[in-house]
């Protein structure tokens, strides 16, 4: 599994300084259709409630701790952030992507496989074209040892793989720590050799 550092600290950057398109920050833009429910772009001033605290609030919130490697406290802040989105979407696309990849990958930290999986089947019911979303399923079907799901799950991430957040690249399944217990599997050697 691989962290993109960088690309959190942008995106955490980008909103500290008050950047209300975050598609135009650089990472030019998302690219549109996907999943029917998947969130629309807002500006983060477009839902924050008078009192409480925002869905984008939360994302800063759980995307420091996430960097400081507290997956635990980035959970909460994450889990509320999404609870959030789930009332009424107000994230930018891009951060709603950041938003379950973060909150996934912290479950996975912490070793709860099971809300890791959760979360990213929640993702795929919103935007059901979204790579990383079936790579990151892969290596938590590999956790759980179940070869064919992380089969059909990697080969659905490779399908998808245009589909990335621009500058985004799916990981190498050949390297990933994560799917090293199937390094000398014939089955998945195939699979490697027939992707994209």
């Amino acid at each position: 599994m691989k962290i993109n550092y960088f690309f959190i600290f942008v995106a955490v950057m980008c909103l500290s300084a008050g950047a209300t398109d975050f598609t135009a920050q650089g990472r030019g833009g998302r690219r549109q259709g996907g999943g029917g429910g998947a969130p629309r772009t807002s500006s983060p001033s477009d839902s924050a409630p008078s009192s409480g605290s925002t869905a984008l609030d939360q994302f800063k919130s759980g995307s420091l701790s996430y960097i400081k490697g507290d997956y635990r406290t980035a959970i909460e802040s994450y889990s509320k952030a999404l609870e959030l989105e789930k009332k009424k979407p107000t994230l930018d696309k891009m951060l709603w992507y950041v938003l379950i990849d973060n909150l996934g990958l912290s479950y996975g930290m912490t070793g709860n496989l099971k809300k890791e999986k959760e979360v990213f089947e929640y993702g795929l019911s919103q935007d059901s074209k979204y790579p990383l979303f079936y790579y990151n399923l892969a290596c938590v079907w590999a956790g759980m040892s179940n070869l064919d799901n992380t089969i059909s799950n990697l080969k659905l991430a490779f399908e998808y793989k245009s589909n990335a957040i621009p500058g985004e690249s799916l990981p190498d399944p050949a390297n990933d720590d994560k799917l090293a217990k199937y390094r000398h599997d014939d089955r998945f050697e195939s699979v490697l050799k027939g992707l994209p």
